[in-house]
């Protein structure tokens, strides 16, 4: 019998390997295009206009990799029964919830940010009043879209790869052999070895997501050097005259900016 390892098996088209597209295509749709769309106010020195394409675009890159991920995980569950005659069930843990709900905001997000900001079909009126909407719609799914990668990697630890502390080698059936403990476990890092290389990339994923996170956030909070950048500083007398309604929302870093005068 085949031995058991601790990774997914990679990438390919067959039915067994599909799934693996998920994760990898979800991680770069949340963890790298969103991201850097987010970034683009706070850290390219490129002026609004062009801030603004470049989060569209990011966005619009984050789109096509989820749609291909969703995809790819209903193929996967779409496969031909198993020997037990049991098709493989969809949206029944937390991951798949919450997952279901970032991408359904994210498009609705998306949609109504083309409409408003990218397309001549709003009013600067209506631009206005949408934008804080928008803004913190767009906060919200940025961070569920980090807990749903978070979720993930836990559950593809525990459910798929079943982690845990294993000696390294392998019964006659060709699964691996378990490390009992005889004590407490109170100090991990002794036992850590006993960890499986495909359980610390999960974890690892895990906690590369939750830093990235934190850091974007750090970013778009203090760094003003894109949205400021084609922008002189307004005196002080006729500041509340002339400023950019958008300014006070910028900070955040997500929303879609408009040129309202």
């Amino acid at each position: 019998n085949a031995k058991r390892n601790f990774y997914l098996g990679g990438l390919g088209a067959s039915r067994a390997k599909v799934f693996n597209w998920h994760p990898v295509l979800m991680v770069a749709a949340f963890g790298f295009c969103m991201t850097q769309a987010v970034l683009a106010f706070r850290t390219l020195p490129l002026g609004k206009a062009r801030n603004k394409t470049l989060h569209a675009l990011w966005h619009t890159l984050a789109i096509v990799c989820f749609s291909f991920g969703l995809a790819a995980v209903w193929r996967s569950h779409d496969r031909p029964p198993a020997k037990d005659g049991a098709h493989s069930a969809d949206l029944y843990s937390p991951h798949s919830m919450v997952g279901l709900f970032v991408v359904m905001l994210a498009g609705l997000q998306y949609l109504v940010g083309a409409f408003a900001y990218v397309a001549p079909c709003a009013s600067a009126a209506l631009k206005k009043s949408l934008l804080p909407h928008h803004v913190v719609i767009g906060v919200v799914v940025y961070v569920a879209s980090f807990t749903a990668i978070v979720s993930g990697a836990a559950e593809t630890a525990l459910v798929r790869l079943k982690c845990g502390y294993y000696t390294g080698s392998y019964d006659a059936a060709g699964d691996p052999v378990k490390y009992d403990l005889d004590e407490k476990d109170a100090d991990p890092a002794l036992h850590y070895h006993y960890v499986p290389d495909g359980c610390k990339v999960a974890a690892g994923v895990a906690v590369t997501a939750v830093l990235t996170l934190l850091c974007t956030l750090v970013a778009v909070l203090s760094l003003k050097v894109g949205a400021e950048s084609d922008a002189p500083p307004a005196k002080a007398a006729d500041s509340a005259e002339t400023a950019d309604p958008t300014d006070s929302l910028l900070p955040l870093g997500v929303g879609l900016t408009a040129d309202i005068a």
